[in-house]
């Protein structure tokens, strides 16, 4: 087992936790978590090591890294990009052995693409990498979402929840555009005798004439390019593992070529917004700790496509 035992009191104004916590991530304590009285909470935002002075049943969530958004062209010679996918998320339970180290691995959120004046302008976004948990007898893992590709009229990448697809600026095959597919349902957990588990993640949206669509949610897919804005995000999953409702795993928004609002809406749980006519914003990053997707591009001047956010684990049980 790796470090020592560690003793915590409990929140302010509440009694001590009465068992000992495990190790591992950043601890805290809630009353208003999944269980009954005191809940331990431990918070992964990149590797570490999860392990327990005694056995016991765990609540988790993993999330993985957000797909990383395209960027656009110049204003008029192509369409804008979608949003990225939101990364895989994986919730449920398990049993927890004692004198067992569980690995934790976080994903990171996938690159956005950048333009540079010139040829081969735009290069190609990147997919958010995994998440998982993996000790003896078990092995999750929440998938990294899908990138949003660069225009123009490409498909957007498959993933944890699929990024959307690339617009175009001139006739091409409106089937080329169309949105990533979700990796996540189909992923295969191994939670032990005694877990339960649920995978959430969705299709990407498809892009149109000048515009993107938006990357798929866990709750929710991404929505299609419709004039005059990119397609929306998915929308993401609420959760209360940390004590409070939270939002995970939502889709980036697309965007559309030289219209008003132009941008679709980024989805709940960390989504990227989609670039305006100003300069490129932070915001078109998907929230660290969600898995959220990056946010396209608009064409003049941001250009750049905005990356995902980084995923993260959380593991609970009662006090």
């Amino acid at each position: 087992m790796s470090g020592g035992l560690t003793f915590f009191a409990g929140v302010i104004g509440s009694s001590p936790a009465p068992i000992l916590a495990g190790t591992g991530g950043t601890i805290s304590t809630t009353t208003t978590g999944l269980y009954p009285g005191i809940s331990w909470v431990h918070v992964f935002s990149g590797p570490g090591t999860f392990a327990v002075p005694s056995p016991r049943s765990v609540s988790f969530l993993s999330v993985g890294g957000g797909g990383g958004a395209g960027a656009s062209p110049p204003s008029g010679s192509g369409g804008n990009s979608g949003g990225g996918g939101a990364g895989g998320m994986v919730t449920g339970t398990f049993f927890v052995a004692s004198g067992v180290d569980y690995t934790i691995t976080v994903g990171s959120g996938g690159a956005g693409s950048v333009y540079s004046p010139g040829p081969g302008n735009i290069s190609q976004s990147a997919n958010g990498t995994n998440s998982s948990i993996v000790g003896t007898g078990i092995s999750i893992t929440s998938l990294g979402g899908g990138r949003a590709p660069r225009p123009a009229c490409n498909a957007g990448g498959p993933g944890g929840s699929g990024g959307g697809g690339s617009g175009w600026g001139y006739p091409q095959n409106p089937s080329l555009g169309v949105g990533g597919s979700a990796t996540q349902p189909a992923q295969s957990q191994t939670v032990g005798a005694e877990g339960l588990y649920t995978n959430y993640g969705n299709n990407g949206g498809g892009g149109i004439l000048g515009g993107g669509g938006g990357g798929g949610g866990a709750s929710a897919i991404g929505g299609n390019a419709t004039s005059p804005k990119g397609g929306d995000g998915g929308n993401g999953v609420a959760f209360s593992i940390v004590g409070t409702s939270t939002y995970y795993a939502g889709g980036g928004a697309g965007v559309i070529n030289g219209s008003v609002p132009g941008s679709g809406t980024a989805g709940l749980g960390g989504g990227g917004t989609g670039g305006t006519s100003t300069v490129f914003s932070p915001l078109q990053n998907g929230v660290p700790g969600t898995g959220g997707g990056g946010g396209g591009g608009y064409a003049t001047p941001t250009k750049n496509g905005g990356s995902g956010g980084p995923g993260i684990v959380v593991i609970s049980y009662q006090g």
